[in-house]
């Protein structure tokens, strides 16, 4: 079996890797990283600096789910391909002039088949949802790291490229004290556009577009085109992707080619590649996108340490007041913990816990 890994394997690696740089960074004594001190508030600075850390390496967890969710879906859709051929052969078997409403009364599913379709169908839905997550945690890191005036626990993608190419609100957006720190936010954040040149045409905008409709809008038609062999024989079943998924259903039937010939009318309705295909090349894309981008984090973030003056970690990236508390208990019975005056957490996590405060005996006293 491949190393589902594979494709995401340098980009998971170098945000890992940048996430275990911060964390050795840390101040223990005095929370956050020593050259943000001043900054702001020091509670702010605190938990800023832990969520950048989350975010960076969750893009990579992200990133593992993704690629996960697609080698699951490609895995049922072999499953799936095979049970029709061999459904498909023994009808022929049985039957060489047997008529197309033969096959579909042969084809129909069991509880087994169906289980098996809907596996398929949810690993293509985690793999859209899980790339625009990391892309999501992406923009928070973007926005901790070039210190624009903006809120990190909300942002998210469409924001960052909305920040890349709009102009500065007279000023409270870009609040670099020095001229050449705005230039460094500037470039930063531009290279939220570079993706164009990590795939096909449109493939960022078709993602993002297709990862809002499957999460926000209505269910679409479930298509099965048959796929056949230079011979003729079938394959299997193809399951398109819509190719404007911004659109209903039935407007884009409505806008499609208007040609005649069915062929001709699918190719603008959906995209006519083995859907496996399509999410194996979105997260090779947005891998390598990410980790383009990840290197010019890096650099930023160097920048930023050598001259603590050029940036002012603004306040304004995090609220401090609290929304009204959740007394959600669950469903089942409560669980029964063994009963213990200590915690085990790995050294990274100590070391974070112990930089927001959260382990210090005067933990009342720095957070109120």
């Amino acid at each position: 079996m491949a190393d589902y890994t594979a494709p995401v394997r340098e980009a998971t690696r170098a945000f890992t890797r940048f996430s275990k740089e911060l964390v050795d960074q840390l101040d223990v004594e005095n929370g956050s990283f020593p050259w943000w001190h001043g900054h702001t508030d020091d509670r702010r600075l605190v938990l800023i600096a832990d969520y950048l850390i989350q975010s960076t390496s969750g893009v990579a967890d992200a990133l593992l789910d993704a690629a996960l969710c697609a080698a699951d879906h490609r895995e049922a859709l072999y499953s799936d391909n095979a049970w029709f051929r061999s459904v498909g052969q023994a009808v022929h078997s049985a039957n060489p002039s047997a008529t197309s409403e033969d096959y579909l009364r042969a084809f129909q599913r069991g509880s087994h088949e169906e289980r098996r379709e809907r596996r398929a169908a949810s690993g293509a839905t985690h793999t859209l949802i899980h790339l625009v997550q990391a892309l999501d945690r992406l923009a928070a890191v973007l926005v901790i790291v070039s210190g624009v005036s903006t809120e990190a626990l909300k942002v998210g993608w469409p924001a960052i490229e909305r920040l890349a190419v709009e102009p500065d609100n007279k000023g409270k957006l870009f609040t670099a004290p020095l001229p050449e720190g705005v230039d460094a936010q500037r470039a930063l954040l531009a290279k939220s556009g570079t993706w164009s040149a990590h795939g096909s045409t449109d493939w960022l905008p078709w993602l993002l577009q297709s990862r809002h409709a499957t999460a926000h809008r209505a269910s679409t038609t479930s298509w099965n085109l048959t796929m056949v062999d230079a011979r003729n024989r079938m394959t299997g079943m193809l399951h398109p992707f819509f190719a404007q998924p911004s659109r209903s259903e039935m407007h884009s039937l409505s806008a499609g080619p208007k040609s005649a010939g069915v062929g001709h009318s699918l190719r603008g309705l959906l995209v006519l590649e083995d859907s496996a295909d399509v999410l194996d090349g979105l997260v090779v894309s947005t891998s390598d996108f990410v980790l383009d981008v990840i290197g010019g984090v890096e650099a930023m973030w160097q920048v930023r340490r050598d001259n603590p003056e050029l940036v002012i970690q603004p306040g304004t990236q995090w609220k401090l007041e609290t929304t009204d508390e959740l007394h959600f208990t669950g469903f089942g019975r409560p669980a029964r913990i063994q009963a213990t005056d200590q915690l085990s957490v790995g050294p990274e996590l100590s070391k974070r816990l112990s930089a927001a405060k959260i382990m210090d005996a005067d933990r009342p006293g720095f957070w109120g």
